[in-house]
């Protein structure tokens, strides 16, 4: 099973391979904790467009297809491009052959390893295709679990679990682009530590077959193409461990074959367990009902006090999930977790659950030491309506053994003044880092200093706070500066719902046309931020920051000191 310390690690790669600077791993993982629909709360739940840290391994669910991208890197362009066009022009694509691990799409409820799997192989059976719609379909079975897509939809079968995960609403994608997205970023680049050796011609199957061997680390794959075609024709892979030389996987490619009726019909079974993810509206619908479960079991088993930690039952998890009030109003729920793939981290706690836009809990005034930031919690958190914010945050911290203290002191504020010019139209705003051009369109949601990740137009209030959401988000030192907003300039008015029948209708009718002032959010985090976004605010606004020293409350977080 592919685990999240696995797809850490292949960040960690996929940072060196692509050459940009270090720590690739922790800065995508923040940027998607970041970008979640849960807030502080309470709150709403928010529709974003979400780059998960699974995505970036999406290929590797046929057994390392991100390797055989990189493989096609290491070639020239010109055979890069050959393959490419070989691949978009088949009409079916089969991968057959075996694996020794097992790929999930929803990975946390699988079975535990009783052996470290050496010798077992999982049958693998993939079929890509275009469907009568003109969708791109697909049927990948690895062992017990079975996945299909049609277009935008993906169900998923685990046999071995009986579990059915659905999720709608996704980007659907043909298989010349599902094999080689990839490949497109590392196509003009060396991976370090590479090496590559041809291992000549042989015929097979009344075919000329063109092979190379490539080795990285303890890892090595061969790769054999069609002389012709320039179509793959197999690709493995070995891993050295500690007790030797393990063959991962093995994989041989067909074209142009018919779809069997089988497979092209295939319905997962009906399952008592189901999970949801993506768009799919039941992704709302699970989270609501956990609420409703919670809300009758505390009339039968009334928790000790006003606060308690409930841990999640069997590891539950939920792709969507936000604070909601029990149906009889007298408690919140608040979910302690991140989503179905992460749990939530103490850093995470206080970025998306404690900290606020405004008042005594801003974003910037929490001081937590380093060594607790990877602290991980799994529950509900449950507290009695119109309990103060600090006896719930005691009880989340208790449970490490941790405590909040507040101490006053010095802290540097940035007032933000406008100089009094006309903004411009929010489409002529220059983003601080420009965007990558690819076919013309710009490249967003990318994760650096400086470059847009809200994905969409902001308002003036929007983007000083997301600076202070921002600056402080990773180390939490309560030692950067806090914006105050002084500019004078116009807001958004609240949200009616007698007058809109949604909250996008009010944003793109009302928020758009006359607030928004960019088309994204710079996401500036950490001290090296500061003179960059100075720049930027003074360039394309007119606004400045006067720098003062105040008096401030911030909250710091350390161990349980016994006799306080």
């Amino acid at each position: 099973m592919i685990t999240p310390e696995t797809i850490e690690n292949g960040l960690a790669q996929l940072g060196d391979e692509l050459g940009t600077q270090a720590g690739l791993a922790q800065r995508v993982l923040d940027d998607i904790r970041s970008r979640q629909t849960l807030r502080p709360f309470p709150t709403r739940p928010e529709r974003h467009v979400l780059f998960t840290r699974r995505s970036l391994v999406a290929a590797s669910a046929l057994g390392g297809m991100v390797s055989l991208a990189g493989w096609w890197s290491l070639t020239s362009a010109t055979l890069y491009a050959r393959v490419l066009e070989a691949l978009d022009g088949a009409k079916t694509v089969h991968v057959s052959g075996w694996s020794r691990e097992v790929f999930r799409k929803w990975p946390l409820e699988a079975p535990l390893k009783t052996t470290d799997g050496a010798d077992v192989r999982h049958t693998v059976d993939a079929w890509y295709w275009t469907d009568a719609p003109k969708e791109p379909a697909s049927y990948e079975k690895f062992g017990p679990v079975v996945v299909v897509r049609r277009g935008g939809s993906l169900r998923e079968y685990q046999d071995d679990v009986k579990l059915l995960f659905v999720s709608d609403g996704g980007w659907p994608k043909n298989y010349a682009e599902r094999f080689s997205a990839l490949a497109e970023h590392l196509k003009t680049l060396d991976a370090p530590g590479l090496s590559k050796e041809k291992l000549g011609t042989r015929s097979e199957g009344g075919r000329t077959l063109s092979g190379w061997q490539v080795t990285q680390g303890n890892r090595l794959e061969e790769f054999w193409l069609d002389a012709k075609s320039d179509l793959p024709v197999r690709f493995a892979r070995w891993s050295n461990r500690p007790e030797g030389k393990v063959h991962v996987f093995d994989l041989t490619f067909s074209f142009d074959e018919p779809v069997p009726t089988t497979v092209a019909s295939y319905e997962p079974p009906e399952a008592e367990t189901i999970r949801y993810g993506g768009s799919n509206r039941n992704a709302d619908l699970a989270w609501r009902r956990h609420v409703q479960e919670i809300g009758l079991r505390l009339q039968d088993q009334p928790i000790p006090g006003r606060v308690a930690l409930l841990p999640r039952e069997n590891g539950k998890t939920f792709s969507l999930q936000w604070t909601l009030p029990t149906p009889d109003g007298k408690f919140w729920v608040v979910p302690l977790d991140l989503d179905q793939y992460q749990r939530l981290s103490l850093r995470d706690f206080f970025r998306l659950r404690a900290a606020t836009t405004a008042g005594e809990r801003i974003h910037g005034t929490w001081r937590v030491p380093l060594e607790f930031h990877g602290l991980e919690l799994r529950h509900d958190l449950v507290y009695a309506d119109g309990t103060a914010w600090q006896e719930w945050m005691q009880a989340v911290l208790g449970h490490f053994g941790l405590e909040l203290v507040d101490v006053v002191e010095q802290h540097i504020v940035w007032i933000a003044r406008h100089d009094g010019r006309k903004l411009k139209p929010w489409k002529e705003v220059n983003p601080s880092v420009p965007y990558i051009i690819k076919n013309g369109k710009e490249v967003k949601g990318l994760v650096a200093p400086g470059i847009g990740h809200m994905l969409r137009p902001v308002t003036m209030e929007e983007l000083l706070n997301d600076f202070n959401a921002e600056i402080d988000s990773r180390e939490l030192t309560a030692k950067l500066p806090i914006l105050v907003d002084e500019t004078g300039l116009p807001k958004a008015p609240a949200f009616d719902p007698q007058t809109h029948k949604s909250g996008q209708e009010f944003f793109d009718m009302v928020v758009k046309p006359n607030y928004c002032v960019a088309s994204d959010s710079p996401l500036f985090q950490g001290a090296t931020s500061l003179a960059m976004a100075r720049e930027w605010y003074a360039r394309e606004f007119g606004i400045t920051f006067a720098e003062e020293q105040r008096p401030t409350t911030i909250h710091l977080v350390r161990r349980k000191q016994n006799g306080d």
